[in-house]
């Protein structure tokens, strides 16, 4: 793109704006460069940032296929939990045999190779360093001295965190199953 200079009252350029955009940027280079993508330098659409869909789409499955080729082969006998199947919806299966089970319905060629372990996260949180970022951030300094019965809030907190029912699952991209062996 052909960046437009700007200036001060003394004529010193001082910074450039896109062509296309208008963006603005203190170097040349960048507002030269700014509607194009950084990989193949093709001018990007509207909704696009730094790199075309193309490029992007090449670049994120290069990566997938590295933390593929990095995860650890495990078999359904060796895992039990739940597990994550990245495709066009993301989707998450209590168990292998949910996941085996939701495929055996698809056209054989929407049948995912590879599926990942899932950790499953509890709910924690540290009230001691909760309460303390509150304390610096809205009150002085050592306001947190004059706290009482903090020893008392902490065994509170520990018993109702106990409580907690609630997860959340995070794909474990350090263990795949091979899904496909076990639909054939």
């Amino acid at each position: 793109m052909k960046p437009v200079p700007l200036s001060n009252p003394e004529g010193e350029v001082k910074a450039y704006h896109c062509g296309k955009c208008e963006k603005i940027h203190y170097e040349k280079e960048y507002a030269e460069n700014c509607c194009l993508c950084n990989t193949c330098k093709k001018e990007l659409d509207k909704n696009e940032n730094w790199q075309c869909e193309t490029c992007r789409d090449k670049a994120h499955m290069e990566y997938r296929i590295t933390v593929l080729g990095q995860a650890e082969d495990i078999t359904d006998s060796d895992y039990s939990g739940p597990v994550f199947i990245e495709d066009s919806h993301d989707r998450y299966f209590g168990d292998i045999g949910e996941a085996i089970e939701h495929y055996l319905d698809e056209d054989e060629d929407a049948w995912p190779e590879w599926c990942f372990a899932v950790e499953v996260k509890k709910f924690s949180m540290d009230i001691w360093d909760a309460i303390n970022s509150h304390c610096e951030d809205e009150h002085h300094e050592d306001f947190i001295d004059q706290m009482d019965d903090m020893d008392e809030l902490q065994q509170f907190w520990e018993k109702w965190v106990t409580k907690q029912k609630g997860v959340s699952w995070w794909p474990d991209e350090s263990k795949k199953i091979n899904l496909l062996k076990l639909i054939k």
